[in-house]
């Protein structure tokens, strides 16, 4: 998920470097929507990050399971 978050960032990064040397209105609003889709999949990869970080289990090993 880190490899993602860094993936859509750098991507919606490349569509803003790209925004302003475009003149066809239409074209850029499609660039722009496209852009904020990569936004959207950075946060939603930041926020099930933070998910699987909360459940992550600390402390567990082989030995401690199998006493469960």
């Amino acid at each position: 998920l880190e490899a993602d978050i860094q993936l859509e960032k750098d991507t919606a990064a490349k569509y803003d470097e790209f925004l302003p040397g475009i003149s066809d209105e239409g074209l850029r609003e499609l660039v722009t929507y496209i852009r904020d889709h990569e936004l959207y999949h950075e946060g939603l990869f930041r926020r099930l990050l933070k998910v699987l970080e909360a459940l992550e289990p600390s402390g567990w090993t082989i030995g401690s399971l199998k006493e469960q």
